[in-house]
């Protein structure tokens, strides 16, 4: 234990600016040994140094920011030609750093948990939003505009959530 010891303090001698973390990183069979076999005098024994790499996060800027990127990526993916389901997964997708997305850091960064939260689509939202995809598709190409052509053109089940099948039959009862 007393070569563990001199080979800790020896370390903390050569590298005076280090943090233990750093200094854990450069013998990690020492650090281990002592942590381990010798944790209270590990503990005592560790350099005044804190992590100097780490930075403060501005988190109200952070949020702007991200703010900016999650709404171009909106606008990315609604303006796609096929229709994406919008989800915290495809907004990631389209930005620079989708890890600023987790949900821990979300809870720190109100503005875009609030546009996210208003611009996620369910299911049945943008099921409502293929079949006027379809609609659209269909009209174009002059076909004849029923509940199963328009189903099968937004790749619908049969049976499906009854705010679609309203919005189906809105849709329906207008055209015809």
């Amino acid at each position: 234990m007393k070569e563990y010891r001199e080979k800790w303090l020896e370390l903390m001698r050569k590298y005076p600016h280090y943090s233990s973390e750093k200094l854990r990183v450069i013998d990690h069979k020492v650090y281990t040994y002592l942590y381990r076999h010798d944790k209270e005098w590990l503990n005592k024994n560790r350099p005044k140094v804190k992590n100097v790499g780490k930075k403060e996060v501005d988190w109200e800027e952070r949020d702007n920011n991200l703010l900016l990127e999650v709404k171009a990526a909106y606008k990315k993916i609604m303006e796609k030609e096929k229709p994406t389901r919008i989800t915290i997964y495809s907004i990631r997708r389209e930005i620079e750093r989708p890890n600023y997305l987790s949900k821990k850091t979300l809870n720190k960064l109100p503005k875009t948990r609030e546009y996210l939260n208003n611009i996620i689509e369910t299911v049945p939202e943008f099921q409502i939003r293929r079949v006027h995809y379809a609609f659209e598709i269909l009209q174009k190409e002059n076909k004849t505009i029923t509940e199963y052509a328009l189903k099968k053109a937004a790749q619908l089940p049969t049976h499906c959530d009854q705010t679609v099948q309203d919005e189906i039959n809105k849709i329906l009862s207008y055209h015809i």
